[in-house]
């Protein structure tokens, strides 16, 4: 499964040219978001762009953070630390996400190359 972080998600919201470069991207594997990302999407939207992120929220399934992402966090946070690359909680968190369930993360955030088993694919 591909999780679609905030960035590209407001990228699709934004313009129909990211909104068919992500379809063509994601088409082998079902797509998902994470409740950090819709939290992020939604912090940085102007106000008349909300209703097309409560559409689009209302089409794609949003993966819960468990018990198992928490600890992938943690280790996550641990590493990034120590290797003195620390970034911010909420990209932790989805990262944790990710690879707790194995999935590939979908962003145009270049920071989250510094975590390591994280399966990612990058669009511009």
């Amino acid at each position: 499964m591909y999780i679609l972080d905030s960035t590209v998600i407001i990228d699709i919201l934004r313009s129909v040219a990211a909104a068919e470069k992500m379809n063509k991207l994601v088409e082998d594997a079902p797509a998902a978001t994470t409740a950090f990302s819709v939290f992020e999407v939604f912090l940085g939207l102007k106000e008349n762009e909300k209703q097309a992120a409560h559409d689009f929220f209302s089409t794609i399934p949003v993966v819960d953070f468990s018990q198992d992402a928490s600890f992938r966090s943690v280790e996550i946070e641990r590493d990034l630390t120590k290797r003195g690359k620390k970034t911010n909680l909420v990209d932790v968190f989805i990262a944790g996400i990710c690879l707790a369930d194995n999935h590939t993360l979908v962003t145009s955030d270049k920071g989250f190359r510094h975590i390591k088993e994280l399966s990612v694919s990058t669009v511009s």
